[in-house]
């Protein structure tokens, strides 16, 4: 298993995405998926090695899990300055104004990976495309598909 293998070769073990194995068992529709957790929280608590375990879903990890980890590191969403600072390291062609800066700060829900992921994306479109709000755009779309809406004290702000 993942396990033993990475003990042998003195591995660090990355699972991502963990919540996918590391469900809440309470929560289970299906004994294998009670039986599943229950295997890996056995082979995590044998594990001798440096193992992370990575999740944006932390609430719905069993409560087991918690007190195998000798830490715990929370990455929380951006304030106004790192949004600023993020967007003028990858769009420093396009800076957004302070307008935007303020209403990406007030969905409360930005993250670095949404910096990373508009930067992908518009890499694909044509230079003449892409301006400082075709960015706001894309991140503001972002924080909708995770349930955020624009703050109704900013709508007016937006163009």
């Amino acid at each position: 298993n993942i396990f033993q293998k990475a003990q042998r070769e003195g591995a660090v073990l990355l699972i991502d995405e963990c919540d996918s194995y590391l469900q809440r068992r309470k929560d289970a529709n299906y004994c294998f998926e009670i039986s599943m957790v229950n295997e890996f929280l056995i082979q995590i608590e044998k594990y001798n090695g440096f193992f992370i375990a990575t999740t944006n879903l932390r609430s719905v990890l069993d409560e087991a899990l918690v007190r195998r980890f000798d830490m715990i590191i929370e990455f929380k969403t951006l304030k106004k300055k790192q949004i600023k600072t993020l967007a003028n390291l990858y769009f420093k062609k396009y800076p957004l104004n302070s307008c935007q800066i303020e209403t990406l700060s007030e969905y409360n829900s930005v993250t670095p990976g949404d910096f990373a992921a508009v930067s992908k994306k518009i890499s694909y479109l044509y230079r003449r495309e892409i301006n400082a709000n075709t960015i706001f755009e894309e991140l503001s779309k972002i924080q909708k598909e995770k349930g955020y809406e624009i703050p109704e004290n900013l709508s007016k702000y937006i163009l």
